[in-house]
């Protein structure tokens, strides 16, 4: 009986193990970790204030160019919502995205207004 009662005690203590490794096995799988500066890499167009198409770039190094120009910027916070940059003249640049992170929106300290991303850029 006490044999018995041993094996039933090892068995239940392996498949418990064996569970946990299954659970931790399926976590991974699920969440894998995508380096948050891939959801803002990418050439994309917004319009300004007179309808006028812009084009925005946003490299590896997460520097960007506005227009085929380069802007000075250093990163001062970037997570799955948002990017925000300081130019050199001290200015806020702040890129959104959805809920599918993509970026939606490119707000402009300088100019104080919110410009809606409308895609991706034409011609390349």
């Amino acid at each position: 009986m006490r044999k018995r009662s041993l094996v039933l005690l090892g068995a239940t203590f392996f498949v418990g193990i064996a569970n946990e490794v299954i659970k931790v096995g399926k976590k991974s799988k699920k969440t894998k970790n995508v380096p948050i500066q891939l959801y803002y890499i990418g050439e994309w167009t917004f319009l300004d204030r007179r309808n006028a198409k812009h084009s925005l770039t946003i490299n590896p190094d997460l520097s960007i160019e506005l227009d085929n120009n380069n802007v000075t910027t250093k990163t001062k916070e970037i997570d799955e919502k948002k990017l925000t940059l300081i130019d050199n003249f001290g200015y806020l640049l702040v890129i959104r995205t959805n809920k599918n992170k993509i970026p939606t929106s490119l707000y402009d300290e300088a100019d104080d207004y919110t410009y809606n991303i409308i895609g991706a850029k034409e011609g390349k």
